[in-house]
């Protein structure tokens, strides 16, 4: 077992995520069933049948909501995991970290935008290199935009790297923003913010 606090961190991470996984799978049997019961009998007068649907329904939607939560929270546990320490898939690091990034847009109620990667985007970057460097980058984003604003994110290529990219329906100073990660890591050019990783090579 390693004494590396980040490895510890993450497998204790994994671990937890996989516990509450199964703690999600028993809640949405039981609603499940609970449904089935209501379907089965639905010649019988229930006085609050109508709020106990909706409530089944609210269950469905946490119960989702929850477990992409936990995925992109195992993934980020997964990160200092040796097969990621030299490379990782940027589209997957990405979608990962925008789930985790909704809890400060909503606090400011910003609407994050993320359109996903069609396909992998290897890069030549430790994933928990790409989760930290990505996780300042969008908090630095979030920071400067106004509330009720919108903050579009997606990725690009070119033939040298990979890119999360991030445009903000109001840019406002962009020196905070840059100021995020060391000098030059991110980019800035007509109200597009970018954050570039060298291309996996074959």
């Amino acid at each position: 077992m390693s004494h590396d606090p980040i490895q510890t961190m993450g497998t204790l991470t994994t671990m937890t995520t996989h516990e509450l996984q199964n703690v999600l799978a028993i809640i949405r049997e039981s609603a499940g069933l609970l449904g089935d019961i209501l379907d089965a009998n639905a010649s019988v007068r229930l006085k609050h049948r109508p709020k106990m649907d909706e409530a089944l329904g609210h269950i469905a939607t946490q119960v989702d909501r929850a477990k992409k939560l936990l995925d992109a929270l195992n993934r980020m546990g997964h990160s200092p995991d040796p097969d990621v320490q030299d490379a990782c898939d940027l589209a997957l690091q990405a979608q990962a970290l925008l789930h985790l990034c909704q809890r400060p847009a909503r606090l400011k109620e910003i609407t994050l935008q993320f359109t996903p990667a069609t396909h992998p985007l290897l890069v030549q970057t430790p994933a928990l290199t790409v989760f930290t460097e990505g996780f300042a980058f969008l908090r630095a984003l979030l920071d400067v935009c106004p509330s009720q604003s919108c903050l579009e994110i997606s990725l690009d290529s070119t033939p040298e790297d990979h890119r999360l990219v991030a445009r903000p329906s109001s840019p406002g100073d962009p020196k905070p923003v840059l100021d995020a990660l060391p000098q030059g890591r991110i980019n800035y050019h007509n109200g597009t913010f970018t954050l570039a990783y060298p291309v996996r090579q074959p």
